[in-house]
């Protein structure tokens, strides 16, 4: 068994704040519909919801102590001993038996838009429109109503208040009336016995002392049942109305301002959520860590999408040069200078996971790089299912006999070479319309012709297959000294890059780095955007000495 002490702790996940921004501003689009469509929301409800207004009646109960002229909550027989006052008042302020009275009094049962409601829903729709409280702890209760107009939600106010008084009448004059019915009945109960005495003298003698008592209980009773007699025709319970409610002029809600800020608030969370949720179900390449940690290799260089699709020749790069676009190559041609930098002729793979990410496009423009730097290039177009590095060169590819006819021996180098109107720079393009790959890239065969190229070009640079659509394209990697493995940001999945990684793995193919290609110029993390004008303005500094030396050349 093994022992827990020497288990290795687990990392606590680190908030990274700069990918969190950049999740944010990459998912900007996602954020500002949310946050619009909230707003529509709130906009809608603030100037088309029906307004609802509020009006406020203050009433008087006697609280804990007995008022002149009324009875203490506390007289009720019904009530517990230990009852809050003011909590029993609200409690009954808000019993079924106040509505009913509201809807009597107001004879809502009538009422075009109530009468729709059976008793037992009005009831429930009405103590759901009115709220009682105390007020600051005093022996005050507000009574809170609203309606759909001024007059009504006052109306509203005003009769449940004096529902409520009424309610509070009929409860005393009930615990009055068994108040008075007990005591009635122990007041005949002691009668009785004293006629009884007294009709024995003697008796009624030997127990003088119990006599008197019975005479003190019977005169207390008496008192008590003539008090209760009084008190229940009393209708006083000392309730009164202070304040009546009176029409409102504004109303309580849509509150127009506060509802735009709040759907401002709710929009960009909820756009927020909704950002961090299709990152996640997307699974998409949009970090240089999503490439680093799925590969054992370093990011060589990261390049920004071309917008202008006209730009994407290599001709017109070579000619007018988009500055960002030209300095991304610029970067993944020092990284192989200076990680190779004696290593002799190389022949390096362009590889991307599938189709339409960008793979024949780099290789391309990898190729110019290297060839502005002085450098003998040939460029090969090893994908032969989808050729397309011709159209790059404004290059006729009909007929051309290409790397497989080359390896076939049907013709030579010069044969099936093209020149690309670029100096330093050769093109081996693939034919267009074949259909028979099987065998075309025979390794051994390949592998003996790298070599004599070799001795003829100073980079050998393959635009290769896609490895998810073209399994096989890993075999023509076997001779070649490395290769590169693209991903488009915001295109490839992260899954489809870990599965190529695999497949290069398990053919042993040496991975010498990964790029990140078609980066929007306004993505990455909100530090990039700061940092970015300093960058640009560093490119545009003349290059130091240095750099001609090591045969840069721009």
């Amino acid at each position: 068994m093994a022992n827990p002490m020497n288990s290795t702790p687990l990392e606590e996940p680190v908030l990274d704040l700069n990918k969190l921004l950049s999740v944010l501003w990459r998912r900007r689009g996602t954020i500002q519909k949310t946050t619009l469509a909230c707003l529509a929301l709130a906009l809608l409800y603030g100037f088309l919801w029906p307004k609802t207004y509020q009006a406020v009646t203050t009433v008087k109960v006697p609280g804990t102590s007995t008022q002149a002229g009324g009875s203490s909550i506390q007289d009720m027989d019904f009530l517990p001993a230990t009852t809050d006052a003011m909590e029993t008042y609200i409690q009954i302020a808000m019993a079924d038996k106040v509505a009913a009275g509201v809807i009597e009094d107001l004879s809502l049962a009538t009422d075009p838009i109530y009468g729709k409601m059976d008793k037992a829903k009005l009831i429930w729709f009405l103590q759901h429109q009115v709220k009682v409280d105390n007020v600051k702890e005093s022996d005050l209760l507000s009574i809170a109503a609203r309606g759909t107009s001024g007059q009504g939600a006052a109306n509203l106010a005003n009769a449940w208040a004096q529902s409520f008084i009424e309610v509070n009448q009929d409860l005393n004059q009930e615990s009055e009336e068994a108040r008075y019915k007990f005591l009635h009945s122990q007041l005949n109960s002691i009668r009785t016995k004293l006629e009884a005495d007294q009709s024995n003298k003697q008796n009624y003698l030997n127990q003088s002392s119990e006599a008197e008592a019975d005479q003190l209980i019977y005169k207390s009773l008496l008192e008590q049942e003539q008090e209760s007699r009084i008190r229940s025709n009393n209708e006083n319970t000392g309730i009164v109305v202070v304040d009546p409610a009176t029409v409102p002029d504004k109303a309580v809600s849509p509150k127009k301002i506060a509802s735009v800020i709040l759907g401002l608030l709710a929009g960009l969370f909820l756009g927020a959520v909704a950002a961090f949720a299709r990152e996640r179900m997307e699974d998409r390449v949009y970090e240089e860590r999503d490439l680093t940690q799925a590969a054992p290799a370093s990011l060589w260089a990261s390049v920004p999408l071309l917008k202008n699709k006209d730009e994407a020749s290599a001709l017109a790069q070579a000619r007018t040069p988009d500055p960002d676009f030209a300095h991304g190559f610029k970067s993944l041609r020092a990284h192989l200078l200076v990680v190779r930098p004696e290593s002799g002729p190389q022949a390096l793979g362009i590889l991307s996971p599938r189709p339409g990410e960008g793979r024949t496009l780099a290789a391309a423009h990898l190729a110019l790089s290297l060839s502005q730097a002085g450098k003998k290039v040939l460029l090969i177009d090893a994908d032969l299912e989808n050729p397309d590095l011709g159209s790059l060169f404004g290059i006729e590819t009909a007929g051309v006999p290409g790397l497989s006819g080359l390896l076939s021996g049907e013709a030579g180098l010069k044969e099936a070479s093209k020149p690309s109107g670029i100096p330093n720079l050769t093109l081996l393009p693939a034919p267009t319309g074949s259909t028979d790959f099987s065998g075309a890239l025979s390794p051994s065969a390949l592998k003996k012709w790298v070599g004599e190229a070799k001795s003829k070009f100073e980079y050998l640079v393959f635009d290769g297959a896609p490895l998810m659509a073209s399994p096989d394209a890993v075999v023509f990697c076997a001779a070649l000294d490395g290769v590169l493995l693209l991903a488009r940001w915001g295109v490839t999945h992260r899954k489809d890059f870990q599965e190529a990684v695999r497949m290069l793995q398990a053919a042993q193919v040496p991975l010498w780095g990964v790029l990140l290609n078609g980066v929007r110029r306004e993505s990455g993390s909100w530090l990039d955007l700061w940092a970015r004008p300093a960058q640009k303005a560093a490119r545009t500094r003349p290059a130091p000495a240095h750099s001609k030396a090591a045969g840069f050349r721009t």
